[in-house]
Formats: structure tokens, sequence, C-alpha cells
């Protein structure tokens, strides 16, 4: 506590390339532990709906069109590119507007299309469905949490969790938002990092640069992190993020398509661990320690962060979550607020041994005991 009794809040960052779920996670902080969106907030997210609508036809009808396939579109291409253009214009999607973006969608072949060329196909299943909704009500909160929003600016918004008083620092993670971040971190002391990072991107490019991919970028801008001067000293947790459409995309595509070198299964927990040991080799560093004069190479890898974490804590903290679940939401929060208590009983969980039943024990002992010259014969 500070002087006079006041709670001192504990800064947490949310760190990560753009569309890795950090600002979806402050938006369900705010629902959880804030004062919820007010009036001026879901009529402003009416128009980002109507913004990521818009954006899902233009890229539809441009993979169409890239692919000469203009003919297969059930409504003429020109004039779709018109409807968006007034769309984004008005800020909003009319009545013939929204009409028209039903019937691409409810075209059966236009369908598959959708779901080929769309970088947003979360977003994408979540409001084309209710798209005759939008125009007569406000968003919900979950409009809200699933659409998406480019962060441009630094936000800090204080919360009380638990009793404790955490202040969330959100701030955009496209490439060209994050000569923001060190200023930041000059700043003042940044008590914890919230990294985040999302699984279901392995398949996936960035949107400002369409050569690299988003689970190569996160793993890249990781090592950037726990390297970076200014945040030696403070705790920084890894959130694999979007777990839930991770596990559904696995079933039918190898992450052998961002990781070559991955040899296993289409297997959730195979492929997860894989991913997780790429996150753990950028902690360790990816070669081993220069050979010493005695000819005998070292076997621990050599940490590029000087000081902070140890080994150990680097596998410890990391979080798996879906940021649309409540429950993995608290989880996080919780874990930013005291690290070192959560992830030790984490780690006591994941490691305790399984109990074996009694019955069973009881009987390997009595299979493993011989008869001794003391031992009397049974009837």
């Amino acid at each position: 506590k500070e002087g006079g009794g006041k709670l001192k809040s504990k800064r947490v960052m949310l760190l990560g390339s753009s569309e890795s779920g950090k600002s979806t996670f402050a938006k369900q902080m705010q629902v959880l532990f804030g004062k919820g969106f007010d009036d001026d907030t879901r009529w402003h997210h009416k128009t980002i709906i109507a913004q990521n609508i818009c954006e899902i036809l233009r890229e539809t009808v441009d993979g169409l069109h890239k692919d000469e396939l203009d003919t297969r579109c059930p409504v003429p291409i020109p004039e779709v590119q018109q409807l968006i253009q007034a769309a984004l214009f008005e800020k909003r999607l009319s009545p013939d507007q929204i009409d028209t973006a039903q019937k691409l969608w409810k075209d059966e072949e236009m369908n598959q299309y959708f779901h080929k060329y769309t970088t947003m196909p979360q977003i994408m299943t979540y409001f084309m469905p209710k798209l005759d909704s939008l125009e007569e009500t406000p968003p919900t909160d979950q409009d809200i949490i699933t659409c998406r929003e480019l962060t441009s600016e630094t936000s800090e918004t204080t919360y009380e969790v638990d009793g404790l008083s955490i202040s969330l620092i959100d701030i955009g993670g496209r490439r060209g938002e994050r000569k923001k971040w060190t200023p930041v971190f000059n700043k003042e002391q940044i008590d914890v990092v919230l990294f985040f990072a999302s699984l279901s991107g392995y398949d996936e490019v960035l949107s400002e640069d369409m050569k690299t991919n988003r689970l190569q970028e996160s793993l890249n801008l990781y090592k950037e992190i726990i390297n970076h001067k200014h945040l030696v000293d403070s705790k920084i947790i890894l959130v694999l993020s979007q777990v839930d459409r991770f596990r559904e995309k696995i079933q039918n595509k190898s992450i052998d398509i961002c990781f070559p070198d991955y040899e296993g299964t289409n297997n959730f927990e195979e492929s997860l661990e894989f991913v997780k040991k790429k996150f753990h080799k950028k902690f360790h560093g990816e070669s081993l320690t220069p050979t010493p004069p005695n000819g005998h190479k070292s076997a621990r890898p050599k940490s590029p962060r000087p000081s902070g974490q140890n080994h150990l804590d680097c596998e410890k903290y990391v979080l798996v979550s879906s940021i649309l679940d409540l429950t993995d939401i608290k989880k996080v929060a919780m874990a930013a607020l005291n690290p070192d208590d959560f992830f030790s009983k984490e780690w006591a969980i994941a490691k305790r041994p399984e109990k074996q039943p009694e019955k069973e024990i009881k009987g390997k002992e009595r299979k493993g005991k011989g008869k001794g010259k003391g031992d009397k014969k049974e009837d």
C-alpha cells in the first residue's frame, strides 16, 4: 500500500502482434471488472462492426477477381464494391446493403469462397448469420468483444480484482504502432507483461505484411520482448490465445504449414506442446553455449535474458487461453496480479503424480513380495 492506505496498482502491459487477442482481453476485463460499455461505446462499435463486414466482403470479392472467378459471384462484383464504398462512407450498413450481403452469404457456393478468402473467419461466422439484427439494435457485449478494432492509441484502465488493484495498459500491436512501446516502458516500471500470441494464427498472415506468418511473427516478437533492456525486472507471462479456434483448425490442417520441421500428427495436445517448445527455445536461445577450452560443449542452453525470470520460470509462466471464455479471462487476470504465487500452484498441480487406486497398489505389493523363511504356507 502507498501512504494513506491507498492500494498501489500493479502495472500490467498487454503486448503482442496485431490481432493476437490482447485488445479482446482488455474488453473482457471491462465487462468483468469495470463498468461495462456505455451507450456511446456501443454505437461506436456499430460502425466498427459495419467496417468488419465490409472488409470480409472486400477480401472475398478481391479473391474471386484475382482467381478469375468473377462469374461465380451471384451479385456483380462492381456492384459489391460500390456497396462497400458506400457503407464505409456512411459508417453503417443500410437495409438494402444488408439484404445484398445476406444474399451473398446464403449462396451455397459463395459461402465456400467466404471461408476461403477471408482473414477474419471467427468474425465472419459470428456476424454474417445475424446480419438482419445488426441495423435494428445496438451491439451487445458479445458483439463488441467479438468485433475487430485496431488499437491505435495507448490506454490505461485501473480495475479492482479480488481486493487488489491492477492498471491495464493496452497498446497497438501492428508493426507501425510498436515504436510507441519503449516510451511506455521508460515512463514507469512495468510489473507484468502479458504477451499474447494467437495459436490459431499458424496458418494466417499479417494484415500489414501478407508474406509473414502470424505465429512466426509472434515468436520473433516474443524474443525481442524477453530481451528488452527496460523489461529485465518485469514478469513476462506468455498467453497462448485463441486455443478454441486452434483446436478446431488442427483437425484438418497441420502446424507444419508454419513449422516445416514438425513431423507429428494433427493431434491437439501434440501440436500444442510443439508450439510451446518453440517459444521456450526463444527464451533459452537457439544454440548451445560456446565450446569451452576442454572441448566439451555445455548441455545447458545460454539464456539471452540477463536477469529477472530464470529458465524454469519461463516454462512455468505460460497460459493457454480462449479470449472468449470468461473463466480463462479471470485466470489470466489472477496470474497477472501475483505471477509467482499463481504459477507455483499451477506448476505443483501439473507435476503432481496421479494417485493409483488403493486396490491396485496393494495388489502390486503382494505380487512383489517373495516368500521368506519365516513365511507360513497357506492352506
